[in-house]
């Protein structure tokens, strides 16, 4: 992790952020220590009367502070009562939506050569690098490194030789000039084949072995079982009346690993664009009030004609939108196998949704997500389709909308890495 031009209290706040979520101890057990002569992170355990304190400083190794913090968070630790708070789930969700937002502005970039049109209000591309490569967040967040390749990817598949996209693609720590080496020589090797089609150079450059290492991708410290462990990430889209977006993508996990992911219980968990709002999780509607169902665990399992409660959320610059639908779900699974249909379940005043401050109506949103076992060992394939229609009179509107759905559609591949087996 990259700490350079921080201040000295800077450095050990994200420094102390960073091993909270590298080792996976819960934000309450770490408390910054300021005004010492050797300040640091430190975790306190209680041994019956007695207390043990272990303080992480500069001169402790990653790897020996990593370890002793990982020995006390299975021996079992307790906050100090000086710790700080949790962060609020408001605050995550803001976070989250920060993520998202600057995903939807790389693919605005892409897709217009570095000039979005003012109206859709796109991030300038020195703010989505800052957000993409904020050190906290690639440490803390297990797709950050995932979004960081597909971001990278994305730019450099429609933007090499334009100054401004090549001039995030340095700030994004990609090698630009390793990058366009081998698209020349594939170039040169294919020729209009992958010269004229843009979405092909992305897939190709995603899984160039500098971006595709998981240490590289996601940074010098990445959080344990990062979900970057995908590769022939291909997006196809069909904008017609009803948009299709289908994905294919391989994931260097197991099937049951995958089917976690892929259940609509997880992804919530999983997803950015899901983590912007409530989360998904399946519900019913009683006289108008959400009502959460029993989870059916673990996820991954089988079940029939369930109702599934979405919300998703952004309420920022760019994408200044909500969501909250309900839908069919069922999951069926077999050996080798899982597969999931999902479909929109209109009543109850759902679904409800706004762009840009405006109502807008959702008139279709279905789809299927499919894992089976590859023929190469330790892949799985994975397949999704997703297909949705929205009634709009503004052009701004159905535009983010289609860049919101493009990039929700694309994290596939964190979905299927989430859960690593």
């Amino acid at each position: 992790m990259n700490f350079d031009n921080l201040s000295r209290d800077a450095y050990w706040q994200r420094r102390c952020a960073a091993y909270e979520c590298r080792t996976g101890l819960p934000l309450s057990t770490l408390s910054y220590s300021d005004g010492e002569r050797d300040p640091g992170c430190r975790v306190k355990k209680h041994y019956g009367d007695g207390d043990m304190e272990i303080a992480i400083s500069g001169t402790v190794s990653t790897r020996l502070a990593t370890a002793l913090l990982v020995v006390m968070a299975i021996a079992g630790c307790r906050a100090p009562h000086s710790s700080p708070p949790l962060p609020s789930p408001t605050d995550r969700q803001e976070e989250n939506q920060r993520n998202f937002e600057a995903m939807v502005s790389v693919l605005a970039h892409a897709y217009w050569r570095g000039r979005p049109p003012r109206q859709l209000r796109a991030l300038p591309l020195e703010s989505v690098v800052q957000r993409l490569t904020d050190p906290t967040v690639l440490a803390c967040d297990r797709a950050a490194g995932s979004r960081r390749r597909r971001a990278i990817a994305t730019l450099a598949a429609y933007g090499l030789g334009i100054k401004p996209i090549e001039a995030a693609l340095d700030g994004l720590g990609a090698p630009v000039r390793i990058i366009k080496q081998r698209v020349r020589e594939q170039e040169r090797s294919l020729g209009a084949a992958f010269t004229d089609n843009a979405a092909y150079r992305q897939t190709f450059i995603a899984d160039l072995p500098e971006l595709r290492d998981e240490r590289n991708a996601a940074g010098r410290d990445p959080p344990p079982n990062d979900a970057n462990c995908w590769s022939k990430l291909s997006t196809r889209i069909y904008p017609e009346r009803l948009v299709s977006v289908v994905v294919d993508v391989e994931a260097r996990n197991s099937v049951d690993g995958v089917a976690k992911g892929l259940d609509p219980q997880s992804w919530g968990q999983c997803g950015t664009a899901w983590k912007t709002g409530k989360g998904t999780f399946l519900a019913h509607l009683d006289n108008n009030t959400v009502v959460p169902d029993p989870e059916i665990t673990p996820h991954g399992q089988a079940y029939v004609n369930r109702s599934l409660y979405e919300n998703f959320l952004c309420q920022l610059t760019f994408c200044d939108a909500s969501f909250e639908l309900f839908l069919g779900v069922t999951a069926t699974k077999a050996t080798g196998l899982y597969h999931v249909e999902f479909w929109l379940t209109p009543g109850g005043g759902y679904p409800k949704g706004t762009i840009f401050g405006k109502t807008e109506d959702l008139l279709a949103d279905q789809g299927n997500l499919e894992v089976r076992l590859s023929s190469t060992a330790g892949v799985s394939t994975v397949h999704g389709e997703k297909a949705f229609a929205l009634k709009s009179d503004s052009a701004t509107a159905l535009v983010a909308s289609f860049l919101q759905q493009t990039e929700l559609s694309s994290e596939l591949g964190e979905l299927a890495c989430y859960f690593r087996q």
